[in-house]
């Protein structure tokens, strides 16, 4: 593939000035050019440095991933990932669920083909020494990101707290700002999630007030992929999959070996990490089955509450159509993954 070729797809959906600077962002650029042994373009997935996505980073570095087959492009945040698969420079990206609902919402046709994580404590409320109850938010300046799960959060706190949204000043901040807000004094609590969350607590002055494990079956990560690539990379699909779990695996089989691995792309150290992950759940590759197929199990019911409340936020345009939205086709079924 022609870098000319791959630019002005990116640039389709984003300003050039943008699209050069996420591309130049993105390591190991040797993705431009490739092809696979069969002759199809290399599947391309946009992925930032987040705990459930961390097994595919795990896979590409072990080789459980083929070169030539798999691209993982390691993007700035969520955002990124997402002007990304806009402009059409990659084929898919790890997104949390509400990301995935509001690009379906844009037009873009997408399947979910795998559920990274659920959400049981990662998605944090943090707050400063002086606030000790969620009525002691009244007044202050709360930061976080106005994408529907920093606003889910936000609405759960002041609704369990008591609070009329206009008791509180909200400050919209992305993610790549946190850090530097908080240490700058300038806001009272912050909604954030890890491995930001134990970088601020590790700098002192902070404790978690409210986290996710009081919103189950929630907040999902998941990896979405363009429709119209789904029959083209089937193959290349079932062995990206196939690594993921092959990382997931190193991961709870040795977590001390995996996460010393996973420092530089989740830039906080090892012990940090195994703690963080206590955080989360990585379903295995049965139970994504069960997310990802129909039924009473599947990741339906917990798609159609969101998508009310983002439409009822107006965060959606309308309620979306969820009938085709999931797939369990390219999931391994070998045991043990």
């Amino acid at each position: 593939m022609a870098i000319s070729k791959n630019f002005n797809s990116c640039a389709h959906g984003l300003s050039r000035r943008r699209c050069l600077a996420l591309l130049a962002a993105l390591p190991g650029l040797a993705w431009l050019p490739g092809c696979s042994a069969f002759g199809i373009e290399p599947l391309r997935i946009a992925a930032h440095g987040w705990l459930g996505y961390a097994p595919l980073f795990l896979a590409r570095d072990l080789d459980y991933l083929p070169k030539n087959d798999v691209h993982l492009m390691e993007s700035l945040s969520a955002g990124d990932s997402m002007e990304l698969l806009r402009g059409k420079a990659v084929h898919g990206a790890g997104l949390t669920l509400d990301e995935a609902l509001r690009l379906r919402d844009e037009g873009l046709d997408l399947r979910i083909v795998l559920i990274f994580n659920q959400s049981l404590g990662a998605d944090v409320l943090l707050a400063r020494g002086n606030i000790h109850t969620l009525r002691d938010l009244a007044g202050r300046r709360l930061g976080a990101e106005t994408n529907a799960v920093g606003m889910l959060i936000v609405d759960t706190v002041l609704k369990a707290a008591g609070l009329a949204p206009d008791q509180v000043t909200l400050v919209s901040i992305g993610a790549d700002g946190h850090e530097a807000a908080w240490r700058s004094g300038a806001l009272d609590a912050l909604v954030t999630y890890e491995p930001i969350v134990s970088r601020i607590l590790n700098s002192g002055g902070a404790h978690r007030l409210f986290d996710s494990r009081q919103m189950p079956d929630t907040i999902f990560d998941v990896l979405v992929v363009r429709a119209d690539s789904l029959s083209r990379h089937e193959r290349h699909l079932k062995l990206l999959l196939r690594g993921y779990f092959q990382g997931r695996r190193l991961l709870r089989d040795n977590p001390i070996d995996a996460s010393y691995r996973l420092t530089n792309f989740l830039r906080i150290d090892p012990d940090a990490i195994i703690a963080a992950y206590r955080y989360l759940e990585l379903p295995d590759a049965v139970i994504n089955r069960r997310y990802l197929t129909p039924g009473s199990t599947s990741l339906i019911p917990a798609a159609e509450r969101l998508a009310r409340w983002m439409t009822d936020t107006g965060l959606l345009h309308r309620p979306p159509r969820l009938d085709n939205l999931l797939s369990a086709a390219y999931l391994p079924r070998e045991s043990g993954l």
